[in-house]
Order: C-alpha cells, then structure tokens, then sequence
C-alpha cells in the first residue's frame, strides 16, 4: 500500500502556494543551498564533521518521554532519535516525508484483499540499547499498553476501535496490566518476527496508522522492570535509535549519545550526521530566540520564533533566507452543540457563523505572519481541501457578516440574541480567544457565559469529551483544533464526525455528529489510497459538515523555524508537526561531545 503520486503532487502544489503565499514578494531556493522556506523541499547544508553536537533548546519539556503518552505533537521529533516505529515517516523534505517506509519491518506488509488483515514481519538484526534483539512481543506490548487507562495515552479511539471492540464508543479491551486482561485477539504472532493484525473493519492506510508517534515500539523487558520499581517507562526509555536519552537534572533536559547497538544497514528512516545531541531549557520565547539567532543554540523546540525575533527574521535579508515558515496542518474551530437549546436549530448556529469575527481571532494567534484566517474545515495537505470553499462568508474583511447574522436570528426565533455557554482551556490563548468569540458574538446579541478549564487534559477527557459533562452544564459551544494524525483523510474526518465511536469520555465528536450518510463516506475513505478518490469522497463529506454548521473553522496555525548557518542537512519533516527532523542533523563545525 504505498502512495500515489496523485498524493505527493497534492503536497507539492501546497507547499509551493504556502511559501508563495506567506510572504508577498518572496523567492524560493529548491536546492540545499538554502535561501527561504529552502528547508521545505530539500536539505540545506553539507559538511557535516562526524564529532560535531547539536544544540537543542525550547521553553517546555516533551509532556512524555514514554512514545505512547506523549500528547505534545513536536515531540515527535525528539521520539524519533531512539524509538522505532514498525513503519516510519520518511527521513525526507516535501512531499516524500509524507511517505511511509518500512522502518523496524523487513518490507512492506502482507495485505489480505479486502484490507482487513495485515502481516509484518521484522528485521532480525535491530537490537535494543542492552544488546537483546526487538521482537513481535515488544510490538504486540506497544500496542497492547495503548488501552490502558492508567496510562492516558492520547491515542483516539477511532484509532484503537481497529483493534479492539468498542461497544460503547470506548475499547472494551483495558490493556495488558491486569493478567484477568489477557491479550489483544485482533494480534496474532509467529515466533519471533513475525506479527499479524485483524482490523475489526477495513483499513487501506493501516500502515499509515502504524507510523504515528504514539505507536512507536518500547521494549517490553524494560517496561516489566520499571513497574516493578513502581517507575514510569519514561524515566528511562530504552533505544532501538541512533541516540540514547540520558536525562539531566534542571534546566538540562537531556543528552543524547549514539548507541552502540544500532546499525546504519538496519535503518533506511534515520541517518544522523552528528555524534550527539544536548538539550538545555530556557524560561521564556525572548531568551531562546535570543540564543539561537547569536548561534548559542542549533535548535528551537516546541515552538516557532516569537512575535519579536519572527519579525527581525522576516524582514532582515540575510536573517530571512535561514527561515522556514512551516505549516502545521491543522484547522481551529469553534465546534456547537446542537443538543443545547437554541443551537437545536440550525438558523441559530448559522448567526453564530456569520457573527465570528474571525480577523480579530487572527489578531489574537499573533497575526498573520502566524495565522492564516480559515473558512475551510480542511486543512492544506489533506485530500479534499479547498482554500476557495466558504459556507459561511464573514465579510470582505472576515470581522462577521452582522446583516446575516441577525436575520439568521430571526429566523430561529431569537432576534434580540440568547444566551450560550462556551468551554475554553484558561492558558496560552484560550482566555483571549473566548473574550474575542464573546465580543463579536455581543454585537448581534448573543451572551456567552465562560466555562474554563486549568489544563487540557480535563478539557478533552472529561469535560468536553464527556457529552453528560456537555449536557449537564449546557454547554453550546467549544474551542478546538484537529489535524489528521496519520495524514490522511480518514484520520482527520474520523474523530470528528463518526457518530460510531461517540464514547463517554474523550470524545473529539463534540455535536455527536451521526448519520449514515457521514458514516458510509467515512468508510469509503478507510478503503482507498488514492488521492484523486480521497479528494472526491472528501469534499463530499466536509459538503455534508458544514451544511450542519456544527463547525465554524476560523484559522490555520504556521511556524517560523531558523536554521543557523553551522547546520548541515537541515529540512522540515511535515508528517511531524512541521519540525525539523533532528535525528537527521549535522554540524558543519567540529566540536566536542561534553559528559
């Protein structure tokens, strides 16, 4: 099941349109002698001294070091330096990082007809950081480790559902902690390399599934000694990488020194160019863009340069042509629930579309240099997407069509307006995002009531993806953003509409969306890997969802990456979170790896 090339012409022309796009007037380099947004398509830089270390830093530490808890999209790149996937995202630019390889897999997987079983079998010379070789148990532990709740993986259930009956929304299977659990019946091993999974429905882009992040391999001995010490996995993640994790203390997050065990001949994903990595932690955007603008530092995790170094670095010449602007492919919403009362009728949802000022929502994400304001539920990148397609026009100047908006509440009854709650997370720019959404709303009339959260967690597992939560408090309204994890259509459309797998908790369908229609598209998209098809199935679904108006989209996020002159073979890896892929760094200058 490889990708088309319909599929990699549909990235190209939107990386093209996004780097034309982004800053008037610019000019692209396609060859890795870098210039701006160079990083985009090809590697930039060459000379990579075999002793040299690479400097990472960030503001933030990943949320998990175990692959199968971290929520955090850009740690990806961090659990790609010593966690192997059965099948990997391409060490690529462009449109080839979108691919998937084999990576702990001997080749590409045996596929029954209809889609519904697939057959791996792993190379025999990886080996673990202690010397002991990866075998299908430690792959049928990976996933198996998934379902447990006490270890809150972010994994949806559209994604578990695969493997696992859900009669009630959620797995019925709770992992393999509790022997009374047994294991997974849908996973079926050979020996020792060799490991089949029988999907509970079809899937043609199951291998893609399988190169999510979450799903990467631990090793199963490491695990069972850990618990036993009553310790998590990620205070000590074993390697099956070109890097081991050695965790500092402080604001040294970690160094990364090569494993011995690990063999270039075993690894087509990862060819690193440096001999180690060291990652320091800073207390704010300003002191980090700082650094690496001086060259302190080789790497920005977690984040792209701040509003005042992003500015410095657009509009200085030779600054500006070590710029990557990244997109991150995904789309914020403002999702409404029509179980809440008046949003059970559709006009009343239609005024609270029209009403959005979605410019000032722009000013709020930190303008346009970060923000591209959305009227499309799709993202760029994923097949269906359309930038031209607008159910719900907001004005010329995209601050809300008010006209349309107050004769949509006149046509649910409700012409003065009406009150609504709105649930938001109170950190980053949740709070300014609902005082922006309550304003705009103000000028028809409409009142919404805050209804906070203090982390994200809560938000998402038992606050807005818990519809007794929703119901219980009458919550109308909610923020949210959604990409697809696997890039492909299926993974995007499936947590947000599949009225099949609307669960108790952790729920991403917040209208509990569920219609045959949605569902049957749904399922057509599971069965096809071509690009042409997914675009069709795709757009007439998304058709479907915004004749609802359950979703109002209103912007797509982008990143300002700096890559210092010292680095060599430096470009974005757009299947994880728009980072660079640091794995496959260089330095182009020798310096000493520090203990």
């Amino acid at each position: 099941m490889r990708i088309k090339v319909s599929r990699r012409q549909g990235i190209i022309a939107f990386l093209v349109v996004m780097t034309l796009g982004a800053i008037a007037g610019s000019s692209v380099l396609t060859n890795n002698s870098g210039g701006f947004n160079a990083g985009l398509y090809a590697p930039v830089g060459n000379n990579a001294q075999p002793d040299g270390v690479i400097k990472l830093g960030s503001t933030a530490r990943c949320d998990s070091l175990d692959p199968s808890q971290s929520f955090d999209p850009w740690c990806g790149v961090v659990l790609r330096t010593y966690t192997r996937n059965l099948m990997s995202f391409a060490g690529s630019a462009g449109s080839d990082g979108l691919q998937v390889q084999p990576d702990l897999a001997a080749q590409t997987p045996d596929v029954s007809p209809d889609g519904s079983v697939w057959t791996f079998t792993l190379r025999n010379d990886v080996r673990w950081d202690d010397g002991t070789s990866v075998t299908v148990q430690d792959v049928r532990q990976s996933i198996e480790r998934l379902y447990a709740s006490d270890l809150g993986s972010p994994v949806p259930p559209s994604v578990l559902c695969y493997l696992s009956s859900c009669s009630t929304g959620l797995p019925d299977y709770k992992g393999p902690f509790k022997k009374k659990n047994g294991h997974l019946k849908s996973i079926t091993t050979f020996g020792h390399f060799k490991i089949a999974f029988h999907l509970t429905r079809p899937n043609a882009e199951f291998d893609r599934i399988l190169a999510m992040p979450q799903l990467g391999i631990i090793e199963r001995a490491r695990e069972i000694e850990l618990r036993k010490n009553h310790r998590s996995y990620a205070s000590a993640p074993a390697s099956s990488g070109p890097f081991l994790m050695l965790l500092g203390k402080g604001k040294h997050v970690a160094r990364f020194a090569r494993n011995l065990q690990w063999s270039q001949t075993t690894d087509h994903i990862r060819r690193p160019l440096a001999a180690g990595m060291q990652w320091n932690l800073f207390d704010s955007d300003a002191l980090i863009d700082r650094a690496l603008i001086k060259g302190d530092i080789d790497i920005k995790l977690n984040s792209g340069l701040g509003a005042v170094y992003r500015n410095q670095a657009l509009t200085h010449k030779d600054i500006k042509s070590r710029v990557d602007v990244s997109p991150l492919n995904a789309t914020n919403y403002l999702a409404l629930v029509p179980g809440t009362p008046p949003l059970d009728n559709i006009s009343c949802r239609q005024a609270i579309a029209y009403a959005l000022n979605k410019a000032d929502l722009q000013r709020v994400r930190g303008g346009e240099t970060v923000t591209s304001i959305a009227t499309s539920l799709i993202p760029s990148g994923v097949a269906g997407a359309d930038v031209g397609y607008n159910p719900y026009p907001s004005g010329s100047d995209a601050t809300g069509n008010l006209e349309l908006a107050r004769a949509k509440l006149s046509e649910c009854g409700y012409p003065d307006g009406f009150e609504i709650a709105m649930a938001y997370v109170n950190l980053g720019v949740g709070k300014a995002t609902y005082a922006s959404v309550q304003t705009s709303l103000s000028r028809v009339g409409i009142i919404v009531d805050p209804v906070p959260f203090d982390d994200f967690t809560t938000y998402f597992a038992k606050g807005v993806g818990s519809p007794e939560y929703v119901r219980t408090n009458k919550i109308g309204m909610m923020l949210g953003s959604w990409g697809p994890d696997s890039f492909t259509a299926s993974s995007f459309w499936s947590p947000l509409v599949d009225g099949r797998l609307i669960g108790n908790f952790s729920n991403q369908n917040y209208p509990e969306l569920n219609d045959d229609a949605m569902n049957a598209l749904l399922d057509q998209l599971t069965m096809t890997t071509d690009w042409s098809t997914q675009s069709k199935v795709s757009s007439q679904l998304q058709a479907l969802v915004m004749n609802q108006c359950v979703y109002v989209p209103y912007a797509t996020d982008h990143i300002t990456l700096y890559r210092p002159k010292r680095l060599s073979h430096v470009f974005v890896q757009q299947a994880l979170d728009g980072q660079y892929d640091i794995v496959n760094l260089g330095v182009s200058k020798s310096v000493t790896v520090s203990e």
